[in-house]
């Protein structure tokens, strides 16, 4: 997908009428990794999804580079509400016709792991669903020219050493998780991790795809790009069949500046 250069989103305040989205339509094989976003919780379901707002926070410029931010805070967690408040509306990103957001389910994984399958592979499901976080919120992405949705995971969690380790069990996970069966509420599946490399978004970030056969279909590609800024992480999703998936990295950027205002002191 060509990045398109976006215009800095408007600081105008928005109802928050945010309700679970309906897909109306799925392309093959979206019931698996990340469907914990966009239907029971996951982020696999493509097609027209009724737009939800959310409020409007204080929107930082899209230049700006994040600063690192002390390993203590005394501060209290970053809300729902002020998460929500740093995520987009469809006219503020060229790209997408249509944004919706809602709060998302942490605590019980929504994916598990197979009995013979990596113990390491669970850990990876755990950290881009947000298992341990203070509390997360999902961005879906329908995009003009793509069929297949984007997502975003944006979490809190209680301070930046916890954020600090749920990253750090990320990168350590996908050293030894390199494929795995899981159950999902979208069924059983079997996928292949690859991890890229470092991202170069905030604090510190990775890269890595997960692949899944799908029958009578193809190859279904799931780019992940998973950032931590202080004591918040973002994980951005994009999907294709049988091509290489690319997050547009201008909407990463500003969303991780939308992040450094509740992020950074």
């Amino acid at each position: 997908m060509t990045d398109t250069v976006l215009h800095t989103p408007s600081s105008t305040s928005r109802p928050n009428t945010a309700s679970s989205p309906q897909p109306l339509g799925s392309p093959p094989g979206v019931d698996d990794m990340v469907v914990r976003r966009w239907l029971a919780s996951g982020v696999l379901a493509a097609g027209v999804f009724a737009v939800s707002g959310c409020g409007g926070g204080a929107r930082s410029n899209p230049e700006a580079v994040p600063t690192a931010v002390p390993t203590s805070s005394a501060r209290p967690p970053v809300t729902a509400a002020q998460l929500k408040a740093l995520t987009f509306e469809a006219d503020e990103l060229p790209q997408a016709s249509r944004v919706v957001v809602q709060e998302a389910p942490t605590g019980d994984p929504a994916e598990t792991v197979v009995k013979g399958s990596p113990a390491s592979c669970q850990t990876v499901l755990d950290v881009i669903n947000a298992k341990n976080a203070h509390t997360a919120v999902n961005e879906i992405f329908n995009w003009k020219d793509n069929i297949y949705p984007g997502g975003a995971t944006l979490a809190s969690y209680p301070d930046v050493s916890t954020a600090q380790r749920s990253f750090q069990q990320l990168r350590s996970a996908l050293k030894t998780c390199t494929s795995f069966t899981a159950t999902s509420p979208g069924g059983t599946f079997t996928a292949k991790t690859t991890e890229v490399g470092e991202a170069g978004f905030g604090d510190e970030s990775v890269e890595f795809r997960v692949t899944t056969p799908v029958p009578g279909a193809g190859v279904k590609t799931v780019q992940h790009t998973f950032v931590r800024l202080g004591p918040t992480t973002a994980d951005f999703t994009m999907v294709d069949m049988d091509r290489s998936p690319e997050f547009p990295v201008r909407v990463i950027q500003l969303q991780i500046n939308q992040l450094a205002t509740v992020a950074t002191p």
